[in-house]
């Protein structure tokens, strides 16, 4: 039998594509015009972004180890400041996340 923690996991794992267009949904209801513009043209498409996002929380769930996500955002913080993507763009999709979870 799945833990929570696995089960959990595992259903952000099955669902992170439909989860991160309903986050993108949520996104451009709340800030369309950071989520239109904020990602320069040779990055992944905001849903993409936002699925590989999930992914990363899916996993940190997955092993029961919250600082491993943490030190990820730290990483799209520096890899989003130094791709002039807008600052407010990380926190505004870990916010819509966590609204549409």
């Amino acid at each position: 039998m799945a833990s929570d923690r696995e089960y959990t996991s595992g259903l952000l794992r099955a669902s992170a594509r439909a989860y991160a267009s309903a986050t993108l949904h949520t996104l451009h209801a709340s800030c369309p015009a950071l989520i239109d513009t904020a990602l320069p043209p040779t990055s992944a498409r905001p849903i993409d972004d936002l699925e590989v996002r999930l992914l990363q929380v899916s996993a940190s769930v997955a092993v029961d180890r919250p600082e491993l996500l943490k030190d990820v955002l730290g990483w799209y913080k520096i890899a989003f400041h130094h791709r002039d993507v807008p600052a407010n763009y990380l926190e505004a999709t870990l916010q819509a996340i966590e609204k549409t979870l």
